[in-house]
């Protein structure tokens, strides 16, 4: 739909009887910045199409992940974050006992209300400096607004 070839379009629009060699450079040397534009153009629409092929559903975050940043191997993966349920511990001023029997602690983001919807695992050779940003920068594009998340280095 959009494979245009200008110069010939613009050739076979000039009369037959006026097509000669210098008027066809000329016209040629006229629309040279259509061409540009055009070979701008293209690129731009299919990185567009991409785009618009992906969304915050794990599997096209997870492909959208491994094609800008592990194309070759694909070790980029997402898994959910944990949900564990917080244990209450009474206050003193409260004056009930609790038994809080084996407790075991964990971060902030493995409760089930924590800071964390899912994780983001990457591979241990993926320098922070150089992708850190650029893989924060492709989750906040596709994730949803209300999504939390957390890269993991593994």
């Amino acid at each position: 739909m959009f494979d245009i070839d200008i110069n010939r379009i613009a050739l076979l629009l000039i009369p037959g009887v006026i097509r000669q060699p210098k008027l066809q450079a000329f016209l040629l040397a006229l629309l040279a910045p259509i061409r540009n534009l055009y070979g701008k153009f293209v690129p731009f629409r299919l990185n567009d199409l991409y785009r618009l092929g992906h969304n915050g559903q794990v599997c096209y975050l997870e492909a959208a992940l491994n094609d800008a940043f592990d194309p070759d191997q694909r070790r980029i993966y997402i898994s959910d974050g944990d949900s564990y349920n917080q244990q209450y511990i009474y206050t003193e001023a409260e004056q009930q006992n609790r038994y809080l029997g084996t407790l075991f602690l964990r971060a902030e983001g493995d409760y089930q209300e924590g800071s964390r919807d899912f994780v983001v695992v990457v591979p241990m050779d993926f320098r922070d400096d150089l992708y850190g940003f650029q893989i924060m920068a492709v989750l906040n594009f596709y994730k949803l607004a209300s999504k939390r998340y957390e890269i993991i280095k593994l």
